[in-house]
């Protein structure tokens, strides 16, 4: 059997000319469970690395003759995804399968578009493999399949939910050998390429009204051993000459004495790697013993979420975590010199311009390298989805515009959409355009890797400023 599986564009999250960071990851563990299990034919599509039209995908489907497609997705890629669909079915007779986040949280959104035959709901590689399984068998009783949604005769089957994978030393690799060209994928904070991102854990148990993780990882810590992740790390390094990593887990500090046993193996097997944590870290994870191992180790940076300057708004969004915290952290992570990000979010429950001003200023008195100033998309699934709806609050249901660097797509009481926009560039430039904050940024430059990287950084932040609000499907 021939498996094709397909990335759609990330326009709608990055926003035009800006090359993607990362591989599908999602994808690669996919295709990983495919060609270890059952030995298929697997064959797998970034569009968002090579020139992508309509006419050069139907010329990919004539040429390799898929037996069944597969389709990764977020919440502001659907559109682009249900295109592809659309571009399969118009071109081979095969079925069509949606997977990913979006898929997971939003099933009903799926399954009810004419182009798509199957969603899997929630973690997918073993509900993928039993998929597989059933079809070589010829068995067409896909109802028996825990977290699989499907269509029949237009009658709708909605698999039970699939229970999270206990084990995840279980799982192969992922198939990175699936990506032709690494160099393709350019983080902009990455300081040394090819970049390898890695989990080495699921699940969150916070709760945080604005995220959508525990939908499909769960809420239960579930992490892999130090043998597994250091046996796949050597392999990166031995196979694609993997120079940096980051790490893609949710909470990776959650238990500190696994995070510095993980630290401590790198250093053990004097792996040459920097380090970096795509999503942050907690603030409240961290103290003096684990912020000098993760130094040792190749950490340059660490981010935290702070999202907001107000103390009711952090108490509302159940973060579980204070303004107290936060000033502890970037002062601990200054100590140990790492350079540090602050992340804030514009426009979440109860926001005015005076909390706005309220994040501003905390930005400020922290003092991080870098901030990001992000406007709040309520995504479906998520608390904060809920709660705005029930409000009227989303005036935008076009998922294309749900882009983290796209135009708001609610308004508040106290904020509409437009202030938004506004507040979210004066922001920016409150932030970066201090002459202390610039003057600390050209002498924090020691080498040319460090110049280039400022530079990608500098460029980043002005295409995120000044491509808010544009449509990125007209890009």
């Amino acid at each position: 059997m021939k498996i094709l599986l397909i990335a759609p564009s990330q326009k709608q999250i990055y926003g035009p000319n800006v090359s993607p960071p990362y591989p599908p990851l999602g994808l690669l563990m996919v295709g990983a469970v495919l060609k270890k299990v059952s030995q298929q034919e697997v064959k797998l599509i970034d569009v968002n690395t090579e020139e992508y039209s309509e006419e050069k995908l139907i010329s990919h489907l004539n040429d390799f003759r898929p037996d069944l497609v597969g389709i990764t997705c977020v919440t502001p890629t659907f559109g682009s995804a249900r295109d592809i669909a659309r571009v399969v079915k118009k071109t081979l007779p095969v079925p069509v399968v949606f997977g990913g986040i979006h898929p997971t949280i939003a099933p009903e959104d799926c399954i009810k578009e004419k182009d798509i035959d199957f969603v899997v709901v929630g973690e997918g590689e073993l509900t993928i493999q039993e998929f597989i399984e059933y079809l070589n068998q010829k068995r067409t009783d896909f109802e028996n399949i825990n977290g699989l949604w499907h269509k029949k005769a237009q009658e709708i089957f909605r698999g039970q939910p699939r229970e999270l994978i206990k084990d995840l030393d279980s799982l192969p690799f992922p198939a990175w050998d699936l990506i032709s060209d690494l160099e393709k994928y350019r983080s902009p904070d990455a300081l040394r390429h090819p970049v390898i991102s890695i989990m080495t854990s699921r699940g969150c148990p916070f709760n945080c009204i604005f995220c959508c993780s525990k939908q499909i990882f769960g809420r239960t810590f579930r992490a892999r051993s130090s043998d597994s992740l250091m046996t796949e790390i050597r392999y990166y390094i031995d196979e694609f000459g993997a120079k940096e990593l980051h790490i893609m887990d949710d909470v990776f500090t959650l238990n500190k004495e696994r995070a510095m046993e993980i630290c401590k193996a790198i250093l053990r097997n004097k792996f040459d790697l920097t380090l970096s944590f795509a999503n942050g870290i907690r603030a409240d994870s961290i103290d003096d013993e684990l912020l000098q191992v993760l130094k040792d180790t190749g950490f340059q940076d660490l981010g935290f979420g702070v999202e907001t300057g107000d103390e009711e708004i952090l108490k509302s969004i159940k973060k579980s975590t204070t303004k107290e915290s936060m000033r502890r952290a970037f002062k601990l992570a200054k100590k140990f010199k790492f350079n540090t990000w602050g992340f804030f979010i514009i426009g979440l429950p109860g926001e005015t311009k005076d909390t706005v001003k309220k994040t501003i200023n905390f930005a400020i008195e922290l003092d991080p390298d870098f901030a990001k100033f992000l406007i709040l998309k309520p995504f479906p699934g998520s608390e904060v989805y809920n709660d705005f709806n029930s409000h009227g609050y989303i005036k935008n249901f076009n998922y294309d515009d749900y882009g983290v660097y796209t135009a708001p797509v609610h308004d508040l009481p106290g904020l509409s959409a437009k202030e938004m926009l506004a507040w979210q560039k004066k922001a920016y430039i409150r932030f970066y355009l201090r002459p202390r904050k610039i003057i600390k940024h050209l002498l924090k430059i020691k080498s040319l890797t460090q110049l280039k990287s400022n530079v990608l950084m500098v460029k980043f932040l002005l295409n995120r400023i000044f491509s808010y609000g544009h449509n990125p499907k007209n890009s």
